[in-house]
């Protein structure tokens, strides 16, 4: 859409009104798209509330895919403001029915976060919930975190394990 072009352009402030200029009323489909979208623009520009907004404007009724993108993004921006409790709950709100993609990647985003706050085993169990049929690609870096994760424990079969389910 015009949004996306005008932000590929470098021509934000552009970008921004037209991605504001979409309401719910005109198209569920292409509002949700552009709240998205303008999230991700003001978290580039630090505009964080703005941006947070945004991402909450989308709602799991108005498109599962959708919802699952705005709460992966809510979630890395709560996260970068050291919000964990909130950035928990939006990662733990992308469903792998929503979207498996982001569910997979949300989950290695949580599993991430929850190591960082020393709660090992529900980090264990993210990086678990991933499956190499979500996505190869975060399942690899599930079964690498894990492997730290268990190695950093002393748990060297089980970090072994981990490592050889990637290689």
């Amino acid at each position: 859409n015009l949004g996306f072009l005008l932000n590929e352009l470098k021509r934000f402030a552009e970008a921004e009104q037209a991605y504001k200029n979409v309401s719910r009323e005109d198209s569920k489909k292409l509002y949700v798209t552009t709240q998205v979208n303008l999230g991700i623009l003001l978290k580039q520009q630090q505009r964080f509330e703005e941006a947070e907004q945004a991402f909450k404007n989308v709602t799991r009724e108005d498109s599962v895919e959708q919802y699952a993108k705005a709460q992966f993004n809510l979630g890395i921006l709560l996260k970068q403001q050291q919000r964990f409790d909130e950035a928990e709950q939006a990662y733990k709100n992308v469903g792998r029915e929503d979207s498996v993609e982001y569910y997979a990647t949300a989950q290695v985003n949580l599993g991430f976060l929850l190591n960082e706050l020393k709660r090992f085993n529900e980090a264990k169990q993210c990086y678990k919930n991933v499956s190499r049929l979500d996505s190869v690609e975060q399942y690899v870096k599930a079964q690498f975190n894990l492997g730290t994760l268990l190695q950093q424990h002393k748990r060297f079969q089980e970090a072994e394990q981990a490592y050889n389910n990637v290689s």
